[in-house]
C-alpha cells in the first residue's frame, strides 16, 4: 500500500507535461488577532499551487482568490459544522479559513487545508462553473492536499472492511451527514480519486473537467476519459479493492489470527508497561533537575518595580476588557516609554511571567488568559475571555466567578461545555497534560 501511495505521488508529480503555470493569487485578510496566522500563510511557497492549476487542466488560475481568516466566534464559523477547518464559495473565489481549527483530520496543518480549498476553486473555473459532484470535488482535493499518509490508509481499511459498498451518489450523500459520515466520506472520495488517476492517468480529472466545461454531463465525461460508464466505473474501483474487502475478512475471521493478535496484545502490553516504567523515571529525574534550577534561579533573580507594574497593568486589561493591552497601551498608561514597556516585557517573558508572540513585543499569554483567539471560551454573563487550555479556562472561571467553559474534543470535534455554580464544576470530559510539569516551558505553545 505504501508503495502505490508512492507511486501515485510521482504520478500526480510528473504523469504531465511540465507547463509553466504560475501559482494562483491569494489575498489573506484576518482580524488583528490572527496576525501571526496571516504572516505564516504569506511567507508559504505558493508555486507548489502551480501542479494544481496543471492536474485541473487550467493554463493559468484565474484571479485572484479570497482568504479570510476567521475565529471561532466569527459570524463565518456560524456557516459550517464546529468541526470544519475552512470552505471555500467556489464561485467568488472565496476561501475561509478557522486557524484555531486545524489540525483536524482530513488536513494535518493550515497550509494543507488552504491547499484543500484552493483546490476546489480551481476546480470550479476548470469546469467553468458547470456542477461536479461532491465526491470528485473532495477526492481531489484530497489527493493533491498532501501524500497518502497512514492515517488515510486505516480509516479507508476501516471504512472498506465495516461499511457498505457504496455508489457514488451515495458517497456524495456522506458528506450531508454527520462528522463520522463526513470522515468516510473523504476517505471513500479520496480512495476513487486515487484509484482513477493511477488507472487512467494524472491528466484524467483535467480530462473529465475540460469535457464539463464544453457542457456534456459530468456521467459522458467520465466516460469519455475511462472508457466506463459510471456504473462500470464503480465497480471495478470496488474489485480492485477485493484485498481489503475479502482478504482480510477472511483471515481476520480465524481463530489463528485471533490467537495471534493475543499475543501480540500480551507482548505489546508488557514492552508497554516497560517503557511507562522508564518514562516516569525519567520525568521523575528531569522535575528533580528542574525544580533545582528553579530554586538556585530563584535566589539570583527578581522583578524590577516597573516590571512588576507592567505584570499587573497586563492582567488588569485581561480582568477588565478581556483582552491584552498594547505595547503602546501599557506606555500610556503607566507614563513610561514604549521601548521601556517592550523591555520590560521582554524581561517578563524570559522569566516565564507571560508569553509574548513572534514579533516579541505583543503579549500572547498571560496565564490563565490568551490573547489571540483559542477554541477554549469563557464566558460569565456577556463578558468573554479566550484560555490557553480547558485547564486554564476552568482557572479563569475560578477567579472571577459562576459561568462557562465551551470548547471541542479535539478528537471528533463535538462540543465539550462545563458550567461552573457555585464553585462546583459540571460537565464530562478528560484534560490531558501532553507533556509531565517541567516540559511544559519547552514548548509552551504546543503545551
Amino acid at each position: 500500500m505504501r508503495l502505490a501511495a508512492i507511486a501515485l505521488g510521482a504520478l500526480i508529480l510528473t504523469g504531465l507535461p511540465a507547463l509553466a503555470q504560475p501559482p494562483p493569487v491569494l489575498v489573506i485578510e484576518a482580524p488583528p488577532e490572527l496576525a501571526p496566522a496571516r504572516a505564516r500563510l504569506e511567507s508559504w511557497d505558493l508555486r507548489p499551487l502551480s501542479t494544481i492549476v496543471r492536474l485541473v487542466g487550467l493554463e493559468v488560475p484565474g484571479p485572484p482568490m479570497r482568504v479570510v481568516l476567521a475565529t471561532p466566534l466569527s459570524e463565518w464559523a456560524r456557516m459550517v459544522p464546529p468541526w470544519a477547518s475552512g470552505f471555500a464559495v467556489v464561485e467568488d473565489g472565496l476561501i475561509v479559513l478557522f486557524p484555531s481549527r486545524s489540525p483536524m483530520y482530513p488536513h494535518d496543518t493550515l497550509e494543507d487545508v488552504l491547499r484543500h480549498e484552493v483546490a476546489h476553486v480551481l476546480i470550479g473555473r476548470a469546469a467553468a462553473g458547470r456542477p461536479v459532484p461532491r465526491w470528485f470535488h473532495e477526492g481531489f482535493a484530497m489527493a493533491v492536499e498532501r501524500p497518502w499518509a497512514l492515517e488515510d490508509r486505516t480509516r479507508l481499511a476501516s471504512a472498506l472492511l465495516f461499511g457498505p459498498r457504496l455508489d457514488l451518489s451515495a458517497i456524495d450523500a456522506l458528506f450531508l451527514g454527520n462528522q463520522g459520515q463526513q470522515t468516510r466520506g473523504y476517505s471513500l472520495a479520496a480512495a476513487v480519486v486515487r484509484d482513477l488517476m493511477r488507472e487512467h492517468g494524472a491528466g484524467a480529472p483535467a480530462g473529465i473537467l475540460r469535457s464539463v466545461a464544453q457542457g456534456r454531463t459530468f456521467e459522458y465525461a467520465v466516460a469519455s476519459v475511462t472508457a466506463q460508464s459510471i456504473p462500470t466505473f464503480e465497480s471495478a474501483f470496488w474489485d480492485r479493492q477485493r484485498t481489503w474487502t475479502v482478504w482480510i475478512p477472511l483471515i481476520a475471521s480465524s481463530t489463528v489470527l485471533w490467537l495471534g493478535v493475543i499475543g501480540i496484545a500480551a507482548l505489546a502490553v508488557r514492552r508497554r508497561r516497560r517503557r511507562g516504567a522508564e518514562i516516569r523515571r525519567r520525568w521523575a529525574d528531569e522535575e528533580s533537575a528542574w525544580a533545582a534550577e528553579e530554586s538556585d534561579a530563584a535566589e539570583g533573580t527578581s522583578m524590577t518595580g516597573f516590571e512588576r507594574d507592567v505584570r499587573a497593568a497586563v492582567y488588569a486589561s485581561f480582568r477588565d476588557i478581556g483582552r491584552a493591552p498594547t505595547p503602546d497601551g501599557l506606555a500610556a498608561s503607566l507614563g513610561s516609554t514604549r521601548d521601556a514597556v517592550v523591555a520590560a516585557l521582554q524581561a517578563l517573558a524570559r522569566e516565564h511571567c507571560l508569553v509574548l508572540q513572534p514579533d516579541g513585543e505583543s503579549v500572547w499569554m498571560a496565564h490563565p488568559f490568551s490573547a489571540v483567539p483559542t477554541d477554549f471560551v469563557v464566558s460569565i454573563g456577556d463578558r468573554r475571555w479566550f484560555a490557553n487550555c480547558a485547564w486554564d479556562g476552568l482557572s479563569i472561571l475560578g477567579l472571577f466567578g459562576d459561568g462557562r467553559l465551551e470548547t471541542h474534543a479535539p478528537g471528533t470535534g463535538e462540543p465539550v461545555t462545563f458550567e461552573v455554580t457555585d464553585g462546583v464544576v459540571r460537565g464530562k470530559g478528560v484534560i490531558h497534560f501532553l507533556v509531565p510539569a517541567a516540559r511544559f516551558w519547552d514548548d509552551i505553545g504546543y503545551t
